[in-house]
């Protein structure tokens, strides 16, 4: 379990978002937010991009979305997260990257999983996000 606020104070400074997390987000929700829009599936927006949308300029990086669900949290009284609770993509290589600062060469592996994981996936009206399930070796972090 992290301290949410521990998490808040790191993410402030950190960048909006990194190489890898926005190749992530373009496979994962970007393209089906696109799909989305563009009538190709019948399916509800995420909530976090229509806030980005309304709120962020429709900037929607890393950094907001990890901001956005942290303070969700904390506005629904809860002061610790499981690492294990966060199946997106793009924020998992986003905290990996800049809260984690862990090494080069596992980010590119491990973006290579997500790569191929959403990549392979058939943009259908059952096309999911936020269904990422690596190994424990980087579902499970401590700060």
């Amino acid at each position: 379990m992290e301290n949410i606020e521990k998490l808040l104070k790191l993410v402030k400074n950190a960048e909006k978002d990194t190489e890898y997390s926005k190749k992530i987000f373009e496979l994962e929700e970007g393209k089906l937010d696109k799909a989305i829009l563009d009538g190709i599936i019948n399916k509800n927006r995420n909530d976090w991009i229509i806030i980005a949308d309304l709120y962020n300029n429709k900037d929607y990086t890393q950094k907001f979305h990890l901001q956005t669900y942290l303070e969700f949290k904390r506005a629904n009284g809860v002061k610790e997260i499981s690492p294990n609770r966060i199946n997106n993509g793009a924020l998992i290589i986003y905290i990996h990257e800049v809260i984690l600062n862990t090494k080069r060469e596992h980010i590119e592996e491990l973006y290579e999983i997500m790569k191929n994981h959403y990549e392979n996936k058939e943009l259908t009206k059952d096309f999911k996000v936020n269904d990422f399930k690596s190994s424990t070796q980087y579902r499970e972090w401590k700060i």
